[in-house]
């Protein structure tokens, strides 16, 4: 397929012209509203004379449009679209980033540093609706870049598609990444023949791992050994078979998503295993390690909203089992949405997140220098993007929260080591960090790149829990916090 050189001109200039007709509209509107709206209007303006804003935008346009021709070297359409998406997206967040951050603290620390605030304040303005302001002012200006970039994306990987030579990598895209797609994944608590596997099981693990039982109690003991069951059920050893079923299927068409691994890998890097679906005769196929296999249900497997398949893996000379344990390795996938409107889910929450930051940056200027608050913010945004892999992390052996004794997580701070002064300042500066990763971890966690680039859906439910978490507690309480500091700042004093 050549690369669509000629989609990316009009598309970028389609993006630049709906960004810069955007804008003016906007501020038409924010300059008829009252006080807050009146301090939006004003960042904006300034944002532009300034050329921050400007220079952001033309830059994030420009980006998306070079990815184009930069990524058209990969041998399959597939790739290419979903590398697309997923820089795309990436530096749609990544500019977004940087009009919270660099706006958020210049627009306030520059009215302090110039004394523009001392004029500002005197007028019965109160200091809440100066900080909103702000707000509303950055948040505009995100929101617009976001759609902006969002359509711009969306139209370079449709027309990459339509111009596609291969029908087959065509539909390959349309039904794995341009789509959203509800995938289940095998729910073994629900199943009575792996619960009744588990406690026969339960008490020769027990004794084999008494000093471990007696040191983490009944409970916690049982729940460790619950999560290796699992971890070795969802491997299927040479000549033997799992069951593995899955639950809160919807009526209709489905397909069961396979990608295997296993260690070391075999030679030709193929295997061959049964595959039974409910009650019938497990049929052989072929499955390549890394490689995704779809086989769709018949639509009868899917009345009920429960469905069981059986894995048999015939070859006994295998070196290994055949692996399941990583996520998204076996599931059952259905049609959920279509590729617009899951990509219209994902700004969203973006831009819920990046409200977060902006309010941060707003806060850290209210009472911090530019550098100072940029630095803070920039910091503890690093630290949330990361949080889920910081946590994870130390988690494993080796790790922080990671008990070397009896091989077990711990939540208490490890005591300082043997190394001198300077070593125990890096612990508590790494348990610091980490207690501030363990609070921010729902940022990390709601990331909808990956779904969108993947075709998963990304689902309201995920935007509610965004909107709930880090659009009212986290932002409602960094706003709630820059109220009470920059309330008590003493900002001008008028002599007489």
């Amino acid at each position: 397929m050549s690369t669509p050189w000629l989609a990316v001109v009009p598309a970028s200039l389609g993006a630049a012209l709906a960004a810069w007709l955007a804008i003016v509209l906007w501020t038409r509107l924010l300059a008829r509203g009252g006080v807050v709206l009146g301090i939006a209007h004003t960042l904006v303006r300034e944002a532009f004379r300034r050329r921050v804003a400007l220079s952001i935008y033309i830059a994030a346009i420009t980006y998306v449009a070079a990815l184009v021709p930069l990524l058209g070297s990969s041998d399959r359409l597939i790739h290419r679209v979903q590398n697309l998406l997923s820089y795309g997206l990436a530096g749609t967040i990544f500019f977004g980033l940087l009009l919270a951050i660099l706006l958020g603290t210049g627009s306030l620390a520059s009215e302090f540093e110039e004394r523009q605030i001392d004029t500002t304040l005197t007028k019965p303005l109160p200091r809440a609706k100066l900080l909103v302001g702000k707000w509303v002012g950055v948040m505009s200006l995100i929101v617009i870049l976001l759609a902006v970039l969002g359509a711009q994306i969306a139209v370079l990987a449709t027309l990459s598609v339509r111009i596609a030579d291969d029908p087959s990598e065509v539909e390959q895209v349309r039904s794995r990444v341009l789509v959203a797609v509800r995938a289940v994944e095998p729910d073994l608590d629900q199943d009575p023949q792996v619960r009744e596997q588990f406690e026969k099981g339960l008490p020769i693990f027990t004794r084999r791992n008494g000093t471990r039982a007696q040191a983490l109690g009944p409970a916690a003991f049982r729940s460790y050994a619950w999560d290796r069951f699992l971890d070795q059920w969802r491997r299927v050893p040479p000549g033997e078979s799992r069951k593995y079923r899955f639950v809160g299927l919807r009526r209709g068409e489905a397909t069961l998503r396979i990608r295997p691994r296993m260690t070391p890998t075999p030679s030709g890097n193929r295997i061959e295993a049964r595959i039974g679906i409910e009650s019938e005769d497990p049929q052989l196929f072929e499955m390549e390690i890394g490689r995704l296999l779809l086989l769709p249900l018949p639509a009868s497997a899917t009345e009920d909203g429960v469905v069981d398949i059986v894995i048999e893996f015939p070859a006994e000379e295998s070196e290994g089992p055949i692996d399941f344990t990583e996520p998204e390795s076996l599931e059952v996938a259905q049609l959920a949405s279509g590729f617009g409107w899951n990509l219209t889910l994902g700004l969203l929450i973006d831009a819920i997140k990046l409200s977060f930051v902006a309010a941060l940056a707003i806060f850290g200027a209210s009472f911090l220098s530019f550098p100072v608050a940029t630095l803070m913010t920039t910091l503890l945004t690093l630290i949330a993007l990361s949080s889920n892999y910081l946590i994870s992390a130390s988690l494993e052996p080796g790790g922080t929260l990671y008990d070397e004794k009896w091989g077990v997580p711990t939540t208490e701070r490890p005591s300082d080591t043997a190394g001198g002064a300077v070593e125990a300042v890096f612990d508590r500066l790494e348990w610091a960090g980490l207690r501030v990763a363990m609070v921010l971890r729902k940022y990390g966690e709601i990331a909808p790149t990956s779904s969108i680039v993947e075709g998963r859906e990304v689902g309201t439910a995920t935007l509610a829990q965004a909107a709930l978490w880090i659009g009212g507690l986290w932002t409602g309480s960094v706003a709630a916090v820059a109220w009470l500091v920059f309330r008590r700042r003493e900002i001008a004093r008028v002599q007489v």
